[in-house]
């Protein structure tokens, strides 16, 4: 068993909460196929990255933020394949609500549909694409949710898939658990998925701890 302390946590949404690889890879070759663009350059770097980013990484000449509007909106009504990551809804249960937070790369629509569907708790502290400037792997997302959290982000813990979201929650200076994570960058704990995960609070004069037990 390894422990890690921290005053809050952040989580990742899309594979780490939620597996939505079918709809993800579903809506892309939909997208690739309208637009003309080979699908696999696409995925290479749409994991962890908001959809405009990954359109103008891939096609630069055709991205704009309505065509990045209309595809998340279409993305939010495709439910194929969602569900909850093993044990995400008993870990985010057992946290008080005001000590974790979602930061995601998926629009506010989506990240609401996403929990929605699947049935998990919808956070105080949701961080979303309509909320940021910079998208991962900047670290923005992660220090916006921490300060929403009144928490300062070293004093964070934060639950991450992808490579461009582990490079963003170690870059605010937080600590990662890996949720079988697409990254061989060192971080201080890999977990399958979250059944492995348990978390217990206690009291201080004026904060929480929490603990995280990785088994």
């Amino acid at each position: 068993m390894k422990t890690i302390e921290c005053d809050a946590i952040i989580f990742d949404l899309d594979g780490t909460l939620v597996d939505s690889e079918i709809c993800i890879e579903k809506m892309w070759r939909i997208w690739a196929k309208e637009n003309d663009i080979d699908y696999q350059k696409i995925i290479s770097v749409a994991t962890g990255r908001t959809t405009f980013e990954t359109m103008k990484i891939v096609a630069p000449e055709k991205a704009t933020k309505k065509m990045a509007d209309d595809f998340a909106e279409r993305e939010s009504l495709e439910t194929e394949g969602l569900k909850q990551i093993p044990g995400a809804q008993k870990l985010l249960e057992s946290i008080p609500k005001g000590l974790w937070a979602i930061a995601t790369s998926g629009s506010k629509l989506l990240a609401t549909s996403r929990l929605f569907n699947t049935g998990l708790p919808l956070p105080e502290t949701l961080i979303t694409s309509d909320d940021i400037t910079n998208g991962k792997p900047d670290p923005e997302p992660f220090l916006k949710a921490a300060f929403h959290l009144g928490v300062a982000s070293e004093k964070c813990v934060v639950f991450e898939d992808s490579a461009v979201g582990i490079d963003a929650a170690l870059a605010a200076g937080a600590k990662v658990i890996g949720v079988n994570p697409q990254s061989p960058t060192p971080i201080d704990a890999v977990v399958d998925d979250l059944t492995t995960i348990n978390v217990s609070c206690s009291r201080l004069t004026n904060s929480w701890k929490l603990i995280i037990n990785v088994n």
